[in-house]
């Protein structure tokens, strides 16, 4: 029945996906590639640095959007981090 084999592999396979993000630690450690699990090619550093900032890691935040400013593939995406990190509290040295 294939409503079965969906339920089965919704069990199986679903929610050990969705575990490995239960709580911020675990997303910071699968975002930061400290674990083979998450395929993007590099971590995703605005998440990263969101929730960094809301634990008060603001510092560590400050880090990760500069270098993703950098990372230019869409030439509108600078300014986009740029002005994300503006209203984060994170002024972007120029």
């Amino acid at each position: 029945m294939v409503s079965a084999d969906v339920i089965n592999r919704i069990k199986s396979d679903a929610f050990t996906f969705f575990s490995l993000f239960e709580s911020r630690d675990l997303i910071l450690q699968e975002l930061n590639g400290l674990s083979n699990n998450f395929s993007s090619g590099s971590p995703p550093r605005i998440i990263s640095a969101i929730i960094l900032l809301g634990r008060g890691e603001k510092e560590r935040a400050k880090e990760l959007l500069p270098l993703r400013a950098l990372e230019i593939r869409n030439p509108g995406h600078p300014i986009y981090v740029r002005k994300l990190a503006e209203r984060l509290g994170i002024p972007h040295p120029e």
